[in-house]
């Protein structure tokens, strides 16, 4: 058996939304059950064609992808498991889908996802009990099977995988939410913290934001959402209203580093995670920067040449924040067909040097949209994310994302406010002409590992430029591993939809990657062969990284 590890999964998070009256017999609550894909299709059984147009979200983001029986079969030998709390704007904007609501309230899901669980979630007075919740639910068995909480000396794979644990976002420590004065916060934060920390467990990081506004005390966060709006969705409760990081943000990652926990710096805004880059090294902070799951945005921010505002195709005001309309940076290949995600959720260069550097961990998203795909038609078969990039011989169609910048961001960044397309690099992005030469059938398992692959193989080339191949070297055998956000309501990739996939795409990685760097041409650095390095991002440098922590 070849081990595996994950930076950021979320094991338990849709038992949470399951009935709290569940027994054994019928375990919906108990996270070794796996939510299979009919037992949330048989909810538009009645429902005309029609109105379904909420079904790709339901068979794609809600289906179960990261159970502990998964995990097992999976080959998961270590991971880092997410103690959560929903977002209230999230379950709100998910609420006020009419059709999804009718589907829950008439409990066609049976008891998967429940109404009054969703509701209790929206009137809880804090998020800490459900984080305990978390690590009950994670500590059941399935009548055989028990997982095991590492927490600390040697470590050996088992039979059963190993979990070690991070908080995502700040909300989640915090007992009262109507209490709103930063010293009583951040003294609540200390005190959940310690109750924590007192667990038989090893607590890794803690994200400062996530996808909504509840954690403005502390930083902005970065829009996380896109496909949401895309699927009609009304989601600009979770659009970014803050700026940067604050004084308060600042306590709360001393307090951090203090209680020896990572800053996770995944769903800050660019502006929060540079200001923290920068409060680090003025306080003399030297520990590692972790960023559990992510994509990258396939260009600097503004420095060595590039901008972002090169990629910037329109800015458009939308009430208090603006829509940047974003090309998709691609300075490898000139086949139009793949390119990253530049929303500034993604990781600029800037963020990969600075954690590189720190001696970090990044781990690479699953997420599609994150590394990069977008769709070129609707689910009705209509363009999508096009735009009519002007050329001399006539518009040139693109395939864009969108990005959504707070109003205060906007005026104190003026990157973020200055659309400068440059045109040698926006036509290297993706054209909808070129993404349609393959067989629908077949193009989303053609494209999705190539994103992966890039990633990657962008990855190498930053290393590179910091400091040659002994660089590249360590990007490869330290600092990358997988992060792949599985349950976390995500779409993932169609080589890799779950969990139990995870081998089969290490195994495809060894084959292709090697081919894939050859199309540059690029090189793995000598002595290094790709087995090794599939070994060391598919499991040994998260291993390496987890078992490093105090």
């Amino acid at each position: 058996m070849t081990p595996l590890f994950d930076a950021h999964l979320h094991p338990s998070l849709k038992k949470q939304f399951a009935d709290p009256g569940e027994t054994a017999a019928l375990p919906m609550l108990n996270p070794w059950r796996t939510a299979l894909r009919q037992d949330f299709l048989q909810a538009f059984a009645e429902i005309s064609p029609k109105k379904c147009f909420i079904k790709p979200f339901v068979e794609s983001t809600l289906v179960s992808q990261a159970s502990l029986t998964q995990l097992a079969a999976g080959q998961y030998a270590l991971a880092i498991a997410v103690l959560y709390f929903p977002d209230k704007e999230l379950l709100r904007l998910i609420l006020s889908n009419k059709l999804f609501e009718s589907i829950v309230k008439k409990s066609l899901f049976g008891s998967i996802i429940t109404e009054d669980r969703l509701l209790g979630f929206l009137n809880a007075a804090g998020a800490f009990d459900t984080v305990l919740e978390d690590l009950h639910l994670l500590s059941m068995s399935d009548g055989q099977r028990t997982v095991r909480f590492y927490n600390g000396g040697p470590f050996q794979p088992g039979a059963v995988p190993a979990l070690v644990f991070s908080v995502e976002g700040l909300h989640c420590l915090r007992s009262d939410f109507d209490n709103t004065d930063p010293a009583r916060v951040l003294q609540n934060i200390r005190e959940n913290l310690d109750t924590l920390l007192a667990q038989p467990i090893k607590l890794i990081s803690v994200n400062i934001a996530h996808i909504d506004n509840s954690n403005e005390l502390f930083a902005n966060q970065a829009y996380a959402v896109d496909g949401f709006r895309e699927g009609a969705f009304d989601e600009r409760a979770l659009r970014p209203a803050g700026n940067g990081l604050t004084q308060v943000g600042k306590d709360a990652v001393s307090l951090l580093y203090e209680k020896n926990l990572l800053p996770d710096v995944k769903h800050m805004s660019w502006k929060a995670r540079r200001e923290l880059y920068a409060f680090r090294k003025a306080a003399g902070f030297d520990q590692p920067v972790i960023c559990s799951h992510a994509g990258f945005a396939g260009c600097w921010f503004d420095s060595n040449g590039e901008s972002l505002s090169d990629y910037i195709l329109a800015i458009v005001p939308e009430g208090p924040q603006s829509r940047l309309i974003l090309g998709k940076p691609n300075p490898y290949f000139d086949d139009h067909q793949i390119g990253f995600n530049a929303s500034s959720i993604n990781l600029f260069n800037e963020d990969i040097a600075e954690i590189f550097l720190s001696g970090g961990l990044i781990g690479l998203s699953m997420d599609q949209r994150i590394l990069g795909y977008s769709d070129v038609h609707d689910a009705n078969g209509m363009p999508t994310n096009v735009f009519p990039f002007p050329m001399p011989g006539g518009p040139m169609p693109v395939l864009t994302d969108s990005d959504y910048i707070s109003a205060s961001e906007l005026a104190e960044e003026p990157v973020f406010r200055t659309a400068q397309p440059d045109g040698a690099r926006i036509i290297r992005g993706i054209t909808p002409d070129s993404r349609d030469i393959v067989n629908a059938d077949n193009i989303r398992d053609f494209y999705h590992p190539r994103h992966f692959y890039l990633h990657i193989m962008h990855a190498m080339v930053i290393a590179g430029f910091l400091g040659g191949q002994d660089a590249v070297r360590k990007m490869l055998t330290q600092t990358l591993c997988i992060g792949s956000d599985f349950d976390g309501l995500i779409d993932g990739i169609d080589c890799c939809r779950n969990v139990t996939d995870t081998a089969s795409l290490r195994q495809r990685f060894i084959v292709e990657f090697p081919k894939f760097l050859k199309e540059i041409p690029l090189a793995l650095p000598d002595g290094l062969s790709i087995e090794k390095v599939a070994d060391r991002i598919f499991y040994e440098n998260g291993r390496d990284f987890v078992l490093s922590r105090p």
